[in-house]
């Protein structure tokens, strides 16, 4: 379905959501052409994981803004899907950190393309100057509200479904296999 936004009475919080999920299901297209068994889900991990790969379960649900719970139940499906693999730390035997394979990184340059493309898009429809307007307010959005700490940004938040970005669960997991991920941390 197609509205034309500028002529509704839509809070920016709206608009920034209804853009935000129109660029990311481009993404997530882009994505889904060399990797079909992706779903939009894992897309938080597999971001997190561009950012830092080899990270503990605890920072990657922290970088995610997701419960610890939901985020192993997306990295065990990553894992059966061949996208992560868990290695034991180096300096902590006790922890295993989650790693990126070679199909991730496959879909990883993907998404990144996408995104480049998606850049050069809003540059021309914008413009540079508005586009580089439209970036440095952003960011100055994102710095005001606690920087990229999602996590903080998740605790201010009513706890409503609807509150969550797409892609997003609050629901935990079932207690099968808390103790394997417990080891995650």
């Amino acid at each position: 379905m197609h509205y034309d936004v500028s002529t509704m009475e839509t809070p920016t919080v709206g608009l920034l959501r209804l853009a935000y999920n129109h660029l990311a299901s481009e993404v997530g297209h882009a994505v889904r052409r060399v990797s079909s068994d992706q779903r939009p889900s894992h897309g938080n991990i597999m971001e997190q994981l561009d950012f830092v790969d080899g990270m503990r379960l605890t920072d990657l649900a922290r970088g995610a803004g997701m419960t610890p719970q939901s985020t192993g139940e997306l990295v065990d499906q990553l894992e059966a899907l061949g996208y992560v693999e868990r290695r034991p730390d180096p300096t902590d035997r006790r922890v295993r950190r989650i790693y990126r394979t070679e199909k991730a990184k496959v879909a990883s340059r993907t998404a990144a393309e996408a995104a480049r493309q998606i850049d050069r898009d809003l540059r021309t429809l914008l413009g540079p100057e508005r586009l580089a307007a439209l970036r440095s307010d952003l960011a100055c959005i994102v710095n005001a509200k606690g920087g990229n700490d999602r996590a903080s940004t998740r605790r201010r938040r009513v706890g409503t479904l609807s509150s969550l970005p797409r892609g997003i669960s609050q629901r935990g997991g079932p207690s099968a296999g808390r103790t394997k991920r417990r080891a995650d941390r």
